[in-house]
């Protein structure tokens, strides 16, 4: 570090010291030596068309102990291949659009659930290979998808780029109910059964990479105020004000929900679900 070798320590076979100035520099990330890592247990023949973007995903049921599920950004098709052998044991046919991701759940076996951008989620049954329920309900494409079993129903959660998550309960084939994501897209959901809560990584569109915000139009009455971000303080998970502007661009007006809230930054958010129904 810093261009120095502590005491004690060796410079790894074939590495070099990197010089002080030239530490966390941009542009000299060629420079930086690079761990070999560990070695590969073995290796998994992709299929042909597979291309770049490859996305994996653990199978359960039947399938789970020998096959994984994939795609790539190129094909709106799902494969699943035996690890060992390298074939393709299904082909899951359907979206006309790029798969974003692929999850399953173990208190749902044999099931797949799917998110394309073709905005449809697609519950798969992998014993079969046939699509078993198409969830349409966004009119923007959507970045993730996952089921979950809260509370005894299977439920389904998508989000994307609409800037909120919908809640599905598969057997029904409905919307349940809306959930706010504060203007944020939608990059990644999973769940968490043990606290009966949902995780999503969510993009604040309204943000540079520096961190300034644009494309804010009039102060709307009342709401809550990102996360000690826009308009609050370090240390203040909210900053509730009086007034407060609104992206011009939103997917939602002010009164889509119950709530009034803008995020304003890149954020984690978690979602708590209990016996009694609430908007918090």
């Amino acid at each position: 570090p810093k261009g120095k070798v502590g005491v004690g320590e060796k410079v790894p076979k074939g590495g070099k010291v990197i010089p002080e100035e030239e530490v966390g520099c941009v542009g000299n990330e060629d420079k930086v030596d690079r761990t070999a890592g560990q070695t590969a247990h073995g290796t998994l023949r992709l299929p042909p068309r597979a291309g770049r973007g490859t996305r994996l995903s653990r199978l359960s049921g039947a399938l789970a102990d020998r096959c994984l599920a994939l795609s790539d950004e190129e094909s709106y098709a799902v494969w699943v291949v035996d690890v060992e052998s390298g074939k393709v044991v299904r082909r899951l046919l359907g979206h006309t659009g790029t798969i974003e991701d692929i999850t399953s759940h173990r208190s749902m076996p044999d099931v797949l659930v799917t998110a394309s951008r073709d905005a449809t989620a697609k519950v798969w049954d992998t014993r079969t290979g046939r699509c078993t329920v198409t969830l349409v309900g966004h009119r923007h494409p959507l970045q993730s998808a996952v089921a979950v079993a809260i509370g005894g129903p299977q439920l389904c959660f998508t989000g994307g780029h609409d800037d909120s998550v919908l809640v599905w309960e598969i057997a029904a084939r409905g919307v349940l109910y809306e959930l706010s994501t504060g203007n944020n897209v939608v990059s990644r959901l999973r769940g968490h059964d043990a606290s009966a809560s949902l995780y999503a990584a969510t993009e604040c569109n309204s943000m540079d990479r520096m961190g300034r915000h644009y494309g804010y139009g009039p102060e709307q009455p009342g709401g809550l105020f990102g996360f000690g971000g826009f308009g609050g303080g370090d240390d203040d998970d909210y900053d509730v004000d009086t007034h407060m502007p609104w992206p011009r661009e939103a997917r939602h007006s002010p009164d889509s929900f119950r709530m009034l809230w803008d995020a304003g930054e890149h954020c984690l958010l978690r979602y708590c679900f209990g016996a009694t129904p609430g908007h918090q």
